[in-house]
C-alpha cells in the first residue's frame, strides 16, 4: 500500500486541477458566473482542510488538499468581479451559519461532530448556489461538478496518508 499512496495523491491532485480548469476558463470568458458566497465558504473549508491535513502529518493527500485550496481560492477571487451574489440578508445569514460550522469543526475534539459541522458548512455553500443555478443553469460549468464528484468519491483524502 505504500507505493499506491503517492500515485493516488498525485492522481487526486491532477483531477482536482482538471475539474477546475474548465470552470476558470468559463468564468474568465463570462459564460460561468460563480456565486461569491458559495466560493468564499468553499475556499475557507479548503484552506482549513489543507492546514489540518498538514498538522495531522499527512503526506501525499496534501497534494489534493493544497490544489483544492489554491484553485478554490482562485475561483473565489475571480467571483469578486465576475460572479453573482453579495451581501443580501440571506447571504449574510448563510455565510454566518457556514462560519459557525467551520468554527465547530476546528474546535471539536469529537470526529463525528467535526464531520457534521464541515458537512453542514459545505451544504450551506452549495445551497447558496442553488437558486442562481435554477434560474440560470447555463451560469455554471457542468464538467467541473462532474469531475469534482469523481474526485470526492474516488480519492478520499484521509486514506492517502
Amino acid at each position: 500500500m505504500t507505493y499506491i499512496a503517492p500515485v493516488l495523491g498525485l492522481l487526486a491532485g491532477v483531477v482536482g486541477i482538471a475539474d477546475t480548469i474548465p470552470y476558470v476558463r468559463d468564468t474568465v470568458g463570462g459564460s460561468t458566473r460563480p456565486h461569491r458566497g458559495t466560493w468564499l465558504i468553499w475556499s475557507v473549508l479548503a484552506m482549513v482542510v489543507c492546514m489540518s491535513q498538514r498538522a495531522d502529518g499527512a503526506s501525499w493527500s496534501l497534494i489534493m488538499a493544497a490544489a483544492q485550496a489554491v484553485l478554490t481560492s482562485a475561483v473565489f477571487l475571480l467571483s469578486i468581479h465576475r460572479g453573482e451574489g453579495g451581501l443580501s440578508p440571506a447571504d449574510v445569514l448563510m455565510i454566518t451559519l457556514a462560519g459557525g460550522g467551520v468554527i465547530g469543526w476546528i474546535v471539536s475534539d469529537e470526529p463525528v461532530v467535526a464531520t457534521a459541522c464541515v458537512v453542514a458548512a459545505d451544504l450551506i455553500g452549495a445551497a447558496m448556489m442553488v437558486p442562481k443555478t435554477y434560474r440560470d443553469p447555463g451560469s455554471e460549468t457542468l464538467a467541473t461538478f462532474a469531475l469534482l464528484s469523481l474526485q470526492r468519491t474516488s480519492f478520499p483524502a484521509r486514506s492517502l496518508g
